[in-house]
């Protein structure tokens, strides 16, 4: 359509299209491919305000007049699709070269703002391409053409300006010129092809062109407008005027090139060519040298580092060792365009041993003598005296003050002082001196402009929630990615810079490598555990020379053994990792040193409190500030603060303000953490051994974080609920580490306290599955404990082991935590009140719901106000699966009310979640929606996130039941997006489920069928699943297979849940197994047997079903078939049924299983 109309078939043929029409019909549908055009939109866009009589019929005639035009017996007479409001022309939108180009658009104008130049060009030429002429030129008299056609050739030009602005960053200006000239003459008031007119002009050398199309720039302005230019515009005049250096493009990490010369005369000799050449040479002087290997990664540092120093005559590139921080510096200075006559001098200070070398380094290294002195070897005896004496600074400074010079002063941090003294004598005296400074601390030089440099970009870390004690010690709840990768992961992976330069290397040394699906688990774990350290990460592959990629990441735990094969022509503290930090190491003072090994028993960081807590000599971990000092001193608890700011200052420790997940955003309340690199906690760790302190400080790491999670207990219950989630979130990994030391030393006193503590948490931030390990681990150690926890512990042991399908030992650990609850003289229950919740959920998994909530009755006095809330949240659940909803929901409003009086998140979104489920099935989706809406909210503010895939189907299910099937359709997209990017991968199969029930709503089965399918055997290779979630996913894919017509296999998947519908003691989920077996029997063609069912269903509910959660309508559908009377007399006949025989009725046969 940019052009005349062109159609072709799918062997490239072209198809003609008779009559004016007829091609805007087609043209008009095109303009939104893939989606309905409403016949009004079409009449009013064909006729305008004079349609004819008879529009509709005409619009008609015209439609199948288009289908008869297009190819017969292919495709192509589904091309005009028919629908209730309208007609949707049924093809890709890529296959429009309208929507092609606004893709391809789109595109390079996204390059161009990431300053990917070459792309940005490449791309945006090809859409450019695309055009053949006018846009809707065979639509120009229809009357929906000109608005559409105005809007494409607005979204040409600019295109055509993005492409010459990528061109012209990339120095194509003489080659742009000629068609800027003829755009700038065609718009003459659109300033920012003017502004890109004068900025090749003047590349090019041709300033007072570029100045004169200002003036003619503002002179129409005024004219026709009675404005002046917008500020770019006048800033780049005056930038024009000052001959600004930086309006001469420099070459950039994005494959743009230096600023084209004008062009040579074809007939000038070899001498003028050779004259301008050297001139060239004498401007830009300099001793960089040329790199041997790739740069990779880092382009953004590239551009914001490049443009710091543009705008400020300092800067120090800071960081730890092996970072890259004099690679950063060197590329950045061989990528940049100099600055008229300027010079560039790189000068290494790492070999440098005095202070009072430094001055005399970099005069050695511009090659700069001192006149005076080279005179004086002429002299002898008397005349010799009266030679002065010249200072090397001076010598600098003469030798600066009339240059325009980039000085690179490279591994200050070992003469930092004589450094910072040397640049600030400089740039005080040569204005046109830059420096740029590499560091492992910063100068402290007024003016001074630091350039943190970070690691290598990582891929990000799974979650937290499945942490095994049994595992290895590092990463501590960060595991790495499963072997099952995909070759699109294996794509992913390798667009973070830390992979790409792992990988880069890596075929350095053995050319056959590749990341695959195989290495890519092990490549990641090494770049992750090596922090993204690019010298880390290439002493690690050059390994690769005698071991495979699995057995580095194996031995990473070894890391200063392992890693020792560096280049013999670097520097030697570059050539092992061990020699990396001990450089660093060496330049610290005593308190530095003793304060970096005590923070490596961190694991995550430490906030400032408990740095001084943990790590100062006169304090112990109660906080006593009296407590006898250490031996020696030397780190009191008032001066951790300075030594912490020192070690921040020498990049080894990373200060990072924390921001809380949960809340209410940022309210500027985060707290400072410092970290150290995985590497510089290794070493310290390994002093620490050397100092003899490791198992006292580990052991006051642990009473420290064991106090932490105590203290921390009742706030998770109540208004305080979010700030200490938030704490507790931040202090996870050394909770942890607190529980290894625990377990590992055999403390059963610590570890029993940490993990009871902490298993609130745990429940809040679902993970399910690190709390059953720990609290396994924790029950393992032996020793004394107190009975109180351990009584907890063993209740909450013994749910995990009927969550796995072990219901002998959840019988063994409850009983044996009674038996400490009972044992004669025992306070357990006077002491943890709440304990008798765990007995009445006890009694209750067992089958005793009645004895259930008679413990919940008796223990309710006893009860503080969070457990007597939580109580009635358990009763409205008991009363819900008895049938009594009436009762359930006096109870869950009863909760609701007590929670929210408590300020307690959590429980709030529980009541309202169960609410919503009575209010659901009862038929008040609104009331439902809104209640589930309130609770996620809640939940976010919490910060607790697990439950949100299952959450958002649980609203779209209710949507699509109250007929909003747009809003369901958004909630389900939701929820995908967030299993797919790897959130609660064991949710995945309830998003697969409402997936499925939404499919059949729509009216597509095959797609129904398909999730289906898949969510069954999701569900068949999960391992234990609890059996609540089992039997309501075996009910619901039942439900969807009947629908689908999948008779038989919704038969299978129904054939376990049919015990639980015959014996179990959830009501609502023995009739919703049911009315599943119901849907099936009508599907097999057994409707009086799909009617009885129903009423059983009634019977076991306690009442009628109102949810609509049937997508297969089996009720309406088989008293349709049946007639009113002979359904409603079979639907009574089970509804009148005995449990005796709904038992005989629905309990597996032989023939069923």
């Amino acid at each position: 359509m940019l052009g005349p109309l062109e159609l072709r078939d799918d062997d490239g043929r072209p198809v003609e299209i008779g009559g004016s029409r007829l091609r805007a019909l087609l043209i008009r549908l095109a303009l939104h491919p893939g989606a309905i055009v409403t016949v009004e939109a079409l009449i009013d866009g064909l006729w305008g305000e004079e349609p004819p009589s008879g529009a509709l019929n005409a619009l008609q005639s015209l439609v199948s007049r288009l289908r008869r035009a297009l190819p017969s017996g292919g495709p192509g007479a589904a091309l005009i699709q028919s629908h209730p409001a309208g007609y949707r022309l049924a093809v890709a939108p890529d296959h429009v070269d309208a929507h092609r180009f606004e893709r391809l658009a789109a595109r390079g104008r996204a390059a161009l703002a990431a300053g990917e130049y070459a792309e940005a060009a490449a791309v945006l030429r090809t859409a450019e391409d695309l055009w053949r002429g006018p846009a809707l030129a065979d639509a120009v008299d229809a009357p929906f053409a000109e608005a559409a056609a105005a809007r494409l050739a607005a979204l040409r030009l600019s295109a055509t300006e993005d492409r010459l602005e990528a061109d012209l960053a990339c120095g194509r200006h003489a080659d742009a010129l000629a068609e800027l000239e003829r755009l700038a003459a065609a718009h003459p008031l659109r300033e920012r092809l003017q502004g890109q007119a004068m900025r090749a002009l003047y590349a090019v050398g041709r300033q007072a062109d570029a100045l004169a199309t200002y003036e003619r720039v503002r002179g129409a302005l005024a004219d026709e407008l009675g404005v002046d230019p917008g500020a770019e515009l006048a800033d780049l005049h005056l930038a024009v005027l000052r001959q600004d250096p930086k309006l001469l493009p420099a070459i950039g990490s994005n494959g743009s090139a230096r600023a084209q010369e004008p062009a040579s005369d074809p007939d000038a000799g070899a001498e003028d060519l050779s004259h301008d050449v050297g001139e060239r040479g004498e401007q830009s002087r300099t001793n960089l040298r040329v790199p041997l290997t790739s740069f990779v990664g880092r382009d953004a540092e590239l551009r914001s580092l490049g443009k710091l120093l543009t705008e400020e005559r300092l800067v120090t590139v800071v960081g730890s060792g092996g970072a890259g921080k004099t690679r950063l510096a060197l590329e950045l200075a061989a990528r940049t365009t100099p600055r008229p006559a300027e010079e560039t001098w790189f000068v290494e200070l790492a070999a440098i041993a005095e202070p009072g070398e430094v001055p005399q380094a970099v005069l050695s290294t511009l090659g700069v003598r001192d006149l005076a002195l080279l005179a004086s070897s002429q002299l002898t005896g008397a005349q010799l005296e009266t030679v002065p004496v010249r200072d090397p600074v001076t010598v600098l400074v003469e030798a600066f003050r009339a240059k325009q010079i980039l000085l690179i002063l490279d591994n200050c941090e070992h003469l930092v002082d004589a450094a910072a003294a040397l640049t600030d004598r400089l740039l005080g005296a040569c204005p046109g001196l830059r420096v740029l400074a590499t560091s492992r601390e910063q100068l402290g030089v007024p003016g001074e402009r630091l350039y943190p440099i970070p690691p290598l970009g990582l891929p990000p870390e799974p979650e937290l929630a499945e942490t095994n004690p049994d595992g290895p010690a590092h990463g501590l709840g960060h595991p790495v990615s499963s072997d099952l990768a995909t070759s699109d992961q294996v794509a992913a992976a390798l667009a973070y810079p830390a992979v790409r330069l792992f990988a880069d290397r890596a075929v350095a040394v053995r050319p056959e490598f590749e990341v695959t699906p195989d290495t890519l688990g092990s490549v990641v774990e090494i770049c992750r555990r090596l922090d993204g350290i690019p010298l880390a990460i290439e002493l690690a592959a050059a390994r690769l020379r005698s071991l495979s990629v699995g057995q580095i990441a194996a031995r990473l735990d070894d890391r200063f053994r392992l890693l020792t094969a560096g280049r013999r022509t670097v520097l030697a503290r570059h050539q092992t990792l061990r020699a990396v930090v001990e450089w660093s190491w060496d330049l610290l003072d005593e308190p530095e040193r003793i304060l970096l090994r005590r923070l490596a028993v961190f694991h995550g960081g430490a906030t400032l409190e408990f740095a001084e807590l943990i790590c100062a000599d006169d304090v112990d971990c109660a906080g006593d500030s009296d407590a006898p000092a250490a031996a020696g001193g030397d780190l009191p608890r008032d001066a951790v603060l300075d030594v912490l700011a020192a070690l921040v200052d020498k990049s080894l420790v990373d200060a990072v303000l924390d921001r809380p997940r949960g809340g209410f955003g940022d309210t500027g309340t985060g707290e400072v953490r410092y970290r150290l690199l995985e590497t510089v906690r290794a070493y310290g760790l390994e002093r620490l051994t050397e100092a003899g302190e490791s198992q006292a400080m580990h052991a006051a790491h642990a009473q420290c974080f064991a106090r932490l999670v105590e203290e921390g207990v009742p706030y998770l219950r109540g208004g305080l609920q979010v700030e200490w989630m938030a704490r507790l979130r931040a202090e996870h990994d050394n909770v942890l580490a607190a529980m290894r030391t625990a377990v590992d030393s055999g403390n059963a006193d610590l570890a029993v306290r940490l993990v009871a503590g902490f298993s609130w948490f745990w429940f809040l931030e679902g993970h399910r599955a690190a709390a059953s390990n720990w609290t396994r681990a924790a029950l393992g150690v032996p020793g004394d404990a107190p009975p109180g926890p351990r009584a907890l512990l063993l209740m909450l042991a013994g749910f995990g082991y009927l969550t796995a399908g072990d219901p002998d030992a959840c019988k063994r650990s409850l009983r044996e935590a009674l038996a400490l609850v009972d044992a004669p003289g025992s306070r357990i229950r006077d002491e943890f009140p709440e304990l008798g919740l765990l007995e009445s959920m006890a009694l209750t998994f067992e089958g005793d719901g009645e004895a259930g909530r008679r413990r919940l009755e008796a223990v309710f006095p006893a009860l503080r106000p969070w457990g007597q809330a939580m109580a009635k949240l358990f009763l409205g659940n008991m009363e819900d699966n008895a049938g009594d909803t009436d009762a359930a929901e006096a109870h869950l409003l009863s909760s609701l009310d007590r929670f929210t009086e408590l300020g307690d998140r959590w429980g709030r979104a529980s009541a309202l979640r169960s609410l919503a489920g009575l209010w659901g099935r009862a038929g008040g989706h609104a009331r439902s929606i809104s209640a589930r809406e309130e609770a996620l909210a809640l939940l976010r503010e919490l910060g607790s996130d697990a439950d949100l895939p299952l959450a958002l189907t649980q609203i779209a299910g209710d949507r699509a039941r109250s007929g909003d099937l747009a809003g369901a359709r958004s909630d389900l997209d939701r929820a995908r997006a967030l299993v797919d990017a790897g959130q609660v991968p064991e949710l995945a199969v309830w998003v697969r489920l409402g997936e499925a029930e939404y499919a059949i709503r729509v009216g597509d089965l095959a797609e129904a069928r398909r999730h289906a399918e898949l969510a069954r055997a999701d569900l068949a290779g999960r391992g234990p699943t609890p059996l609540p979630m089992r039997i309501v996913i075996m009910a619901g894919l039942g439900l969807v297979l009947a629908a689908a017509g999948a008779v038989e296999v919704a038969a299978d998947v129904l054939r376990d849940a049919r015990g639980f519908a015959a014996n179990g003691h959830d009501r609502p989920m023995r009739a919703m197994v049911v009315h599943a077996l119901a849907a099936v029997a009508y599907r097999s063609g057994d409707t009086l047997r799909a009617a009885s069912l129903m009423g059983v269903a009634e019977a076991v509910r306690g009442g009628p079903d109102r949810s609509g959660a049937d997508p297969g309508r089996t009720a309406e559908e088989a008293r349709s078939l049946l007639g009113a009377e002979a359904y409603d007399a079979e639907y009574a006949r089970g509804a009148a049924m005995s449990d005796e025989e709904i038992v005989a009725l629905l309990a597996p046969s032989e023939s069923s299983s």
